[in-house]
């Protein structure tokens, strides 16, 4: 019988010992650590490249800013009224406490009309966009219509491929392009196997010439400055707004594929 209760004891040490490693490796594999101690876990970042301000794009998983209170934008005293139909529209960073960054015009209107999209988009406030339910900083498109009965000018937020021709003023024809340049691989790019797609902004000159040309989402490796030389050789039919032509933004999306 002693015999019989000094195995049991020595069988149940055992048991209590392998439980105590089980219970340490699985503590181990939830908690990393060094020799400081446990080792915090930096959570996934949202997909994509983030552009030079920190801000991401709209993406599968990333939830689009809202506006809460929309401030309608002011008529421009001074335009008559045949001439107050117009659409602008702005590329806007919303950060991740809902804060306005920085604004920029993405299809112009007029620059009495621009400054008091701006001006409206800026007295908004924003719940913030995010990623996994944490708050992050989006850059989103905003779009402020003025219509020629004076109706509330009220920014709305829109997805960039809902952006058309029909987005836009009825009284304004959009660039045409005429000549277009496919950009070139980086060497860096091409050695890499990197694929995807650079948008770019430009102004589209009364001649039709692409000025003020900017990386609006980029993909590095050399690809961003590629794109930037391809935008650089496009001609365009200019925007015409009441058969006259006008300087408009209008944004590229260079597509690098390996084949």
């Amino acid at each position: 019988m002693a015999a019989w209760s000094e195995s049991c004891v020595r069988s149940t040490k055992c048991i209590v010992v392998l439980l105590g490693l089980a219970v340490t490796s699985a503590w181990a594999q939830q908690a990393p650590s060094t020799q400081d101690g446990p080792m915090s876990v930096a959570r996934d970042l949202p997909p994509g490249k983030p552009y030079s301000d920190g801000s991401y794009p709209m993406g599968p998983g990333i939830t689009a800013p809202k506006i809460v209170e929309a401030v309608p934008a002011v008529y421009p005293a001074d335009t008559p009224l045949e001439d107050a139909g117009a659409t602008c529209e702005l590329s806007v960073v919303i950060d991740s406490a809902g804060a306005v960054g920085s604004v920029r015009v993405f299809f112009s209107a007029g620059d009495a009309f621009n400054a008091s999209a701006i001006e409206a988009v800026k007295q908004s406030k924003f719940a913030p966009g995010s990623w996994d339910g944490q708050a992050i900083a989006v850059r989103i498109h905003v779009r402020v219509h003025f219509s020629q009965d004076l109706s509330p000018a009220t920014p709305a937020v829109v997805d960039r491929a809902s952006r058309g021709p029909g987005s836009l003023s009825a009284r304004m024809a959009p660039p045409v392009p005429i000549h277009t340049a496919e950009p070139e691989y980086s060497d860096e790019a091409r050695r890499k196997k990197i694929q995807g797609i650079v948008i770019v902004s430009l102004l589209v000159t009364t001649d039709g010439l692409p000025n003020d040309i900017r990386v609006e989402r980029s993909l590095g490796h050399g690809l961003d400055e590629k794109a930037l030389e391809a935008a650089g050789q496009y001609r365009f039919k200019p925007a015409m707004k009441d058969g006259v032509p006008v300087a408009t933004r209008i944004s590229i999306e260079m597509n690098f594929k390996l084949y």
